[in-house]
């Protein structure tokens, strides 16, 4: 009888763990879609999502233009780079496209394996107000969460990080861009900005940057320039990322 009530106390208290984890990200299988890419021509790495298209039928791999900054690569063509996997940088390759806007950092890479889970989330910016909160994922300088066993599919587990929606507008160049109140790193280029719109977990946007601010700093005599980070993350609309995959 008391080991029933121990295992009942502790399934309990488990269920209560599980329970407050899911209050703090009820989204926390958005993990499962994040992956570190890294374009082996230049050694940049970056974050990406995974994206299927609405029929199910298309799996792509969403991330920052500008991590393929080869000049060669036009519109449908192969592409290679490396995706982190099982403690190991493995090959993948896949057909790139660009947007017609080139001034939007975001590319989608179509792969040829189709067999990925469906997303668990929708791609849209509709019903975003400013001052919500928001979350981006990706791996700042490399950084992850390491796992062992068959947890993530031995993918590694992206960093997360809690911002809120300081402005949506469209600049000179055409592009609308999501600016959020939060400190992005480098590695979160082309991971993504999901938000709760009407207790549905969307992709509103795909990190591209930081707004810096030269600082000169005096030193021994000198001055030494620096860039300091002033927590404006600039993202670019998931707009884009239905352009390309639908």
């Amino acid at each position: 009888m008391k080991k029933f009530v121990l295992l009942v106390s502790i399934l309990m208290n488990a269920s209560l763990i599980f329970s407050q984890v899911s209050q703090i990200l009820p989204e926390s299988f958005a993990y499962e879609h994040v992956y570190k890419i890294m374009n082996p021509k230049t050694k940049e790495f970056g974050s990406s999502i995974k994206v299927t298209s609405n029929d199910g039928k298309r799996v792509f791999l969403i991330t920052a233009k500008h991590l393929f900054k080869d000049s060669s690569l036009v519109n449908g063509a192969n592409v290679s780079l490396s995706i982190f996997h099982e403690e190991k940088w493995r090959p993948l390759k896949g057909y790139i496209k660009f947007h017609p806007n080139k001034s939007v950092d975001i590319v989608a890479i179509e792969l040829s394996d189709t067999q990925w889970n469906k997303n668990r989330f929708e791609v849209s910016t509709i019903g975003v107000v400013l001052g919500q909160e928001c979350l981006f994922f990706g791996f700042p300088f490399g950084l992850e969460t390491k796992n062992s066993g068959d947890l993530n599919r031995g993918f590694n587990i992206p960093w997360l990080k809690y911002a809120h929606v300081s402005s949506i507008f469209k600049d000179g160049d055409g592009v609308i861009k999501v600016f959020l109140d939060g400190i992005n790193n480098p590695g979160f280029s082309g991971g993504p900005v999901f938000a709760k719109i009407d207790n549905k977990l969307a992709l509103i946007a795909i990190i591209s940057g930081y707004i810096p601010n030269n600082l000169d700093i005096s030193y021994g005599g000198q001055f030494i320039r620096f860039a300091e980070n002033t927590g404006i993350v600039i993202s670019h609309s998931s707009i884009y990322v239905n352009d390309l995959v639908n």
